[in-house]
């Protein structure tokens, strides 16, 4: 149903006549795994392959609300994750030389009951992908733990607290040619700054590299990320093993109007929890994301929009919504 929707969205946005103007290129979506037992570990979020120019800067923050509604029982497991996460990411790029960028990135997380149960099963039964806990348990109550032979694994309360820093560059390898893509070298060192005891954080340094790609193909311009992350370090070894995990990621935007383009995005994560009795962690996410950037003067860029899973039974948030506001420098010359 979704993915319908996608298709269904982009035909009617090129049945809006094109007005003549210079077609620029936004990005994806800002959007990585936001369910909370894996939001512990790196969480690399899809981007364009475009690095800034030298001496170039960008200062974003981005607000994320995402409801979670997870239950498993069996002897080996008890699992229940039902709550909302407000999430602030604030995240500084800078052109260090031609074709080189680097970034910090810091999260700010709020764990709460929440207030959209209601709306995300509106949403969900629009999709036909309702979550069939929801008919069962009260709205906007918090409830946090998984237990594996009765060792708590992860648990938390309401409450705010500092997520994990990451640390990232990205090097333009390829330049986009009459048939070859825009392509990108990605780096990213996750720093155990996430509280482990109120799960904000698995207290192990995740690296991650990726390669981004860009292509522009008439009105359409196309994206593709692929990431691998590697946990370095021991989560709750002797309990739930972790792994080396896949995210990968593809979006079309279209830019139908004089600064405000839409963007269609599917995603794709693996889990870093490797053991067979936690099928509600240890199952791979797919998700589609409908969204726009809206640009804003010469330096402002808005970007919204929704994710929604499309397996009820995955180790993903059942809805989120975001929006992000970046402001882009101008290049220091002397």
């Amino acid at each position: 149903m979704w993915v319908r929707f996608l298709a269904l969205a982009l035909f009617i946005a090129l049945l809006i006549p094109k007005m003549a103007f210079s077609q620029e290129a936004y990005g994806p979506m800002p959007v990585r795994n936001f369910a909370p037992a894996q939001m512990i570990f790196l969480g690399m979020e899809m981007e364009r392959p475009k690095p800034l120019e030298p001496k170039q800067w960008n200062l974003g923050l981005t607000l994320v609300e995402s409801n979670s509604l997870q239950e498993d029982s069996n002897p080996n497991i008890r699992l229940w994750i039902d709550l909302e996460t407000t999430s602030a990411f604030l995240n500084f790029d800078y052109g260090l030389m031609d074709r080189l960028e680097v970034g910090v990135e810091v999260p700010i997380i709020y764990r709460h009951g929440g207030f959209i149960d209601p709306f995300s099963f509106w949403i969900e039964d629009l999709a036909s992908r309702v979550n069939p806990l929801r008919e069962s348990v009260p709205d906007n109550q918090l409830t946090y733990y998984v237990r594996f032979h009765d060792v708590e694994i992860l648990s938390g309360e309401e409450g705010a607290g500092l997520g994990n820093i990451l640390l990232q560059g990205k090097y333009q390898w390829i330049s986009e040619g009459a048939w070859s893509p825009l392509i990108s070298l990605r780096g990213v060192l996750k720093l155990p700054t996430g509280d482990r005891v109120n799960a904000f954080g698995s207290d192990t340094t995740d690296l991650g590299i990726g390669l981004l790609a860009e292509k522009k193909m008439g009105p359409l311009i196309l994206y593709g990320n692929l990431n691998e992350v590697v946990p370095v370090g021991n989560f709750e070894p002797d309990v739930v093993p972790i792994k080396p995990f896949l995210a990968a990621g593809l979006a079309v935007e279209y830019p139908f109007l004089r600064r405000v383009s839409f963007v269609g995005q599917f995603q794709y994560y693996d889990s870093p929890y490797d053991n067979p009795y936690m099928q509600r962690l240890d199952t791979p996410t797919y998700e589609v994301i409908p969204g726009f950037h809206i640009r804003i003067g010469r330096s402002w860029l808005w970007s919204l929009g929704a994710v929604q899973n499309i397996v009820t039974e995955e180790a993903a948030a059942d809805f989120s919504f975001f929006t992000k506001l970046q402001y882009t420098g101008a290049r220091v010359t002397r």
